[in-house]
C-alpha cells in the first residue's frame, strides 16, 4: 500500500504543478516513501505543444524539481516527471 509522505498534501502539489507557466494538466502523481525514510514523487505533466520544440520542456522539468524539492514543508529531492505534449493525451489507453 501506497501512501504520500505524511505532511505532504498532494491536492497543493497538483494545484502548484498547474500554476507553472505552459502545463496544461498533471496526472499520474504519486508520492511515497523508500525504505530509507526519502520522500519521492512521480508525475505525467501535460505541457503546451510547441513546449517540445522551443526549449521549454527542460525549463519546465528544472521547474518541477525546484518545485517539489523547495516549496513544501516536506522536500521532496528525488522526483521523476514525464513531459508529456497536450497531443499526447489522445494516445493514451487509460483515461485520467
Amino acid at each position: 500500500m501506497e501512501n504520500a509522505p505524511q505532511g505532504l498534501d498532494m491536492a497543493e502539489v497538483r494545484e502548484h504543478i498547474l500554476a507553472l507557466p505552459h502545463v496544461i494538466d498533471v496526472h499520474d502523481l504519486h508520492a511515497s516513501l523508500v525504505a530509507s525514510g526519502t520522500p519521492v514523487l512521480s508525475a505525467h505533466v501535460t505541457v503546451e505543444d510547441s513546449c517540445m520544440t522551443d526549449g521549454h520542456a527542460a525549463t519546465i522539468l528544472a521547474e518541477l524539481q525546484r518545485c517539489v524539492a523547495e516549496h513544501f514543508d516536506v522536500s521532496v529531492e528525488h522526483s521523476t516527471f514525464q513531459i508529456e505534449p497536450a497531443a499526447h493525451r489522445d494516445q493514451e489507453s487509460i483515461p485520467h
